[in-house]
């Protein structure tokens, strides 16, 4: 039997149930789309949760664990940074553990411009479409007024400018950087009743662009601004950009294989953008807090508009 979540705000919640003729989508097999189901599940009995604090614009930051044998991931090490209230000695890792069911979330009100911003930071572990559901969720609840997701990318920091239909067939990643089997697609698109192609990012690129460019060719890198979606970038960041576009859309979205099926209800569709950092980043507090400052140059950027 195959039992299906419904997502709603303003309550999140799930019920079981059958939808006639609901095509699937990122299909990862029976047991796989089963063990995102039960996983999300997990995670929604969790205290985990996107909350306001205070007044001002409502921004969404994203990033993610292990993979494919790194010691850390400067995507998450930047959220696990900006989650902290004070200062600590010791340099963030943005390492997950089992205890922390997929997923951190921290919620943080800061001042950028002399503004008054409700920051939620979320860092993921690197699974197929379990990342993207917690995404959206949070999205119904938190009701962003900018989003942007991060990753670990090539050898340049890149502004991406959309997020493609496809999928490459390799696997996710467990919270201590070990193959997760079971997640892996059998298809080559992330929503079948979509066509294949690109859906552009909606925030401004090109201002992303100006107030981090500088930042980043301090820190010995360079950026690249592509015009269209890159064919090489078709792995789980990629997903999470794909499906959170289309929930600012408030498309009906089919999760693994159809076991989870959400129902965006976005008010107003989020300025959302993916920034891929570079692969060389060192593990040492002052480059963490570097590049978490052009993290915030593109929030600043972002809400300029």
């Amino acid at each position: 039997m195959s039992f299906r979540f419904l997502f709603f705000i303003p309550l999140t919640f799930y019920v079981v149930g059958v939808f006639a003729g609901q095509r699937p989508s990122t299909d990862l097999g029976p047991v796989g789309n089963r063990a995102v189901a039960e996983r999300f599940n997990e995670y929604l009995k969790s205290a985990a949760a996107c909350v306001p604090v205070g007044d001002g614009p409502r921004v969404m930051l994203s990033g993610f664990g292990l993979f494919s044998g790194i010691s850390f991931n400067t995507s998450g090490a930047v959220i696990e940074n900006l989650s902290r209230v004070i200062d600590l000695p010791t340099v963030p890792t943005g390492i997950l553990t089992s205890a922390d069911h997929g997923a951190r979330v921290v919620n943080r009100q800061m001042v950028l411009r002399g503004q008054n911003v409700s920051v939620c930071l979320i860092l993921l572990d690197v699974q197929w479409d379990f990342a993207a559901a917690v995404l959206v969720n949070e999205m119904q609840r938190f009701q962003p007024d900018l989003m942007i997701m991060t990753g670990l990318g090539g050898a340049n920091a890149t502004v991406e400018s959309g997020a493609l239909n496809e999928v490459i067939r390799a696997r996710g990643f467990n919270a201590d950087g070990s193959q997760n089997l079971d997640n892996r697609p059998v298809g080559d698109k992330i929503l079948d009743d979509q066509p294949a192609g690109a859906v552009p990012m909606t925030w401004d690129q090109q201002a992303m662009a100006v107030a981090v460019r500088p930042l980043i060719e301090a820190e010995g890198f360079h950026l690249q601004v592509p015009d269209a979606a890159r064919p090489s970038n078709d792995y789980i960041c990629n997903n999470v950009s794909y499906v959170a576009l289309q929930a600012g859309l408030n498309h009906r979205l089919s999760l693994a294989g159809g076991e989870l099926v959400i129902e965006p209800r976005i008010v107003r569709a989020p300025a959302t953008g993916f920034f891929h950092y570079p692969m060389g980043v060192r593990l040492e507090k002052q480059s963490i807090q570097n590049w978490s400052k052009v993290l915030l140059a593109m929030v600043e950027a972002g809400l300029a508009k």
